[in-house]
């Protein structure tokens, strides 16, 4: 059975209503806003237990509807059997943090800059097409629509600067309403259409950034930035993809899970951000020293083993969330010696206030 055989079948709508919860949770605990979670249809309802049946049933049908959109997707990258294989609890898991991870995008991005969102768009539309050939060269991402043409020998040099405004261009010939609901053969149609233009003007075939792509539709389909609510997790967690948004870019499934091992330590320092001396020395007392609870409530102020018991419960609930939005952390992909590497970090980020409560 694969995706698309199990979304059809009813017996994934247990696995769908665990999910639900799971994501009600997940974006309570991220603070994404509100009005980017899905909203009951019909009578409003009349009582408390009647409005959180309404909100979870609108979060399956979402979530069903989500899963659809991507299960030619997930069949490539993350069979279903093998994840079935792990049972009901690690599927509701899987679909649950990816939409989280979807929602998280769109409210870093496209409620905050338009050009990013969209810019991602092009970038995971456009990796892997049999129909474009994508690259990073230097600091930029690139393709070309380039069927007939050698493109291993097209030069650096040879990247596409425009030396007009692309107001003076043609418009794309279709273009859906909103640049957020690009398909994948759209993003691709426009994006060869452009290529195209390029190459006539040039008179060469060449090698042209995805940014490129972005600032041509952007002038034909202006799009203003919405007002949207600061989402708790950015207090603390500043996103440095979004400050140099071309610098490190992965073409490839394996380039990503590479990409994350390099930044091992930066996300340690994210996930710690927010965590205060006691909580750190009381995390560091526990998984590298293997304290006993007795001993840790004395360094963490509680009266009694109970105390620290709750706050280790609240610290790994937290790793545990932030493990969820990273590929290879999260339970139901995950990758041990990345895992404990990060671990190894966050201990280590830790160690220093061990250290200072130690000596109070």
């Amino acid at each position: 059975m694969n995706w698309k055989d199990w979304l059809a079948s009813p017996g994934c709508h247990a696995v769908f209503e665990r999910a639900a919860q799971m994501a009600r949770k997940q974006a309570e605990r991220y603070g994404i806003p509100q009005k980017l979670l899905p909203e009951p249809n019909g009578t409003p309802p009349r009582g408390l237990s009647e409005a959180r049946a309404s909100s979870i049933q609108a979060m399956v049908n979402t979530l069903w509807l989500y899963a659809m959109e991507k299960a030619s997707d997930w069949e490539q990258h993350h069979a279903f059997a093998a994840l079935c294989a792990q049972g009901e609890e690690r599927l509701a898991m899987f679909v649950a943090s990816r939409y989280i991870r979807h929602l998280l995008d769109r409210a870093r991005t496209q409620e905050v800059s338009p050009a990013k969102a969209l810019y991602r768009r092009l970038r995971q539309c456009l990796q892997n097409h049999n129909a474009v050939t994508y690259r990073l060269i230097g600091r930029y991402a690139v393709y070309a629509c380039a069927r007939g043409h050698p493109v291993d020998d097209m030069k650096v040099d040879e990247t596409w600067v425009p030396a007009e405004s692309y107001s003076q261009w043609p418009a794309p010939p279709s273009f859906p309403g909103s640049p957020y609901g690009l398909s994948r053969e759209e993003a691709v149609s426009v994006a060869c259409h452009f290529w195209r233009e390029v190459v006539r003007r040039l008179g060469k075939p060449c090698w042209v950034p995805v940014r490129e792509l972005t600032r041509y539709l952007l002038t034909h389909v202006p799009v203003a930035p919405s007002q949207r609510e600061v989402l708790f997790c950015e207090l603390s967690l500043e996103d440095e993809e979004d400050r140099n948004l071309e610098a490190q870019i992965p073409v490839r499934a394996d380039q990503e899970r590479a990409l994350l091992r390099q930044n091992v330590p930066r996300l340690a320092q994210k996930l710690v951000a927010g965590w205060d001396e006691r909580e750190r020395a009381v995390f560091y007392a526990k998984y590298a020293l293997g304290w006993n609870l007795t001993d840790i409530a004395k360094i963490s102020t509680h009266r009694g083993p109970s105390g620290a018991q709750y706050l280790l419960q609240q610290l790994t609930r937290r790793v545990q969330d932030f493990c969820l939005l990273w590929s290879g952390l999260s339970s139901f992909d995950e990758d041990r010696e990345l895992l404990q590497d990060f671990l190894e970090e966050v201990l280590n980020v830790c160690k220093s206030a061990w250290e200072s409560r130690r000596g109070k």
